[in-house]
């Protein structure tokens, strides 16, 4: 795979400067994460330096992030945190973060998939650091979800697997940190309904399923016993049909939810394949991080390749041609 991560590493470079957008899925956000990640693969101060640059300059935007969409605002704060937790680059997060958080917390859920699952996981991991670890927060934001879930089921509005995967992450997280009340329990109540629903009309793909079958399973509470069992009896992806888009999908989900879990590799045809059928045709959507090369590379740094010996591919003193 190394062929494969050089030859990625150098199509970045080329053109990622082009990027428009900051996000984690769509911009920035992305190529510097996998930069960051190259950089400790290959042990190249050239790549580090490169990530810190971009990286300063997203910074620098914070104080106008008010006039971004909330995805970006919310992508540089968790794609930061990442950052200090695993050691990339040091600093105090709640000093760090301070605006962002505040960004954030003062805005309400909006029903959208994109933005619910996103606002709400990093609530979550910041409750997590306790920078916020205040009860009124965690009843303001069941209290917002509820009225979210409630209008999703009066309006009976379809919503994908991945929306309810990111409530079930709310809901673990909430059981851990208060006492059981209503308010929980409803939201519980209406969570397997939208559940129910969306399995049943297949609005899902297997990335989504495999996820909430992840979030699922080990959950000491015997009320989520029943999902285990609904869910297994759907068609799970096979290694044979997992394609490079799944695995950047599946990639992502489990860097948000469960910390780089491991996740199967495509077979090293289709990553070539998918890498020449970018070459051939560069578009920015190529550097998405499902649909692209920054999803692609940072999922083979962080999966298939944490065993390597990264004596054998050593560029401390390189610096690649660009031109």
């Amino acid at each position: 795979m190394k062929n494969e991560l050089y030859r990625i590493a150098n199509i970045l470079l080329m053109y990622g400067p082009q990027i428009s957008r900051n996000g984690l899925c769509d911009g920035k956000i992305g190529l510097i994460l996998f930069f960051y990640h190259y950089s400790r693969f290959t042990n190249s101060k050239f790549y580090n330096d490169y990530a810190d640059s971009m990286l300063e300059k997203v910074i620098g935007q914070i104080s106008q992030l008010r006039n971004y969409s909330d995805s970006t605002v919310i992508d540089v704060g968790l794609v930061i945190s990442y950052l200090v937790e695993n050691k990339f680059v040091e600093g105090d997060l709640n000093d760090i973060l301070y605006e962002l958080d505040h960004i954030v917390l003062e805005n309400k859920f909006i029903v959208c998939d994109r933005l619910m699952w996103n606002q709400g996981i990093y609530i979550v991991k910041r409750l997590q650091e306790n920078a916020y670890c205040k009860n009124e927060l965690l009843e303001k934001t069941i209290s917002l979800l509820n009225s979210e879930l409630n209008n999703i089921i009066k309006t009976d509005a379809l919503v994908s697997l991945g929306f309810i995967n990111s409530i079930l992450f709310f809901l673990i997280f909430f059981e851990k940190k208060l006492t059981i009340d209503v308010k929980i329990i409803k939201m519980k109540i209406n969570t397997f309904k939208l559940l129910k629903k969306t399995i049943k009309l297949n609005n899902y793909d297997n990335v989504d399923l495999r996820t909430c079958l992840n979030l699922i399973n080990g959950i000491e509470d015997k009320s989520y016993d029943w999902i285990y069992p609904f869910l297994i009896k759907h068609k799970i992806i096979t290694n044979d049909s997992f394609s490079v888009k799944d695995f950047n999908k599946e990639v992502l989900m489990n860097m948000l939810y469960f910390g780089n879990k491991r996740v199967d590799v495509p077979c090293i045809k289709k990553i070539k394949e998918f890498i020449y059928k970018i070459q051939m045709d560069v578009t920015e959507e190529c550097f998405f991080f499902q649909d692209g090369l920054i999803g692609l590379g940072y999922g083979l740094l962080t999966q298939n390749l944490n065993n390597t010996n990264k004596k054998d591919y050593d560029t401390s003193n390189y610096s690649p041609d660009i031109r």
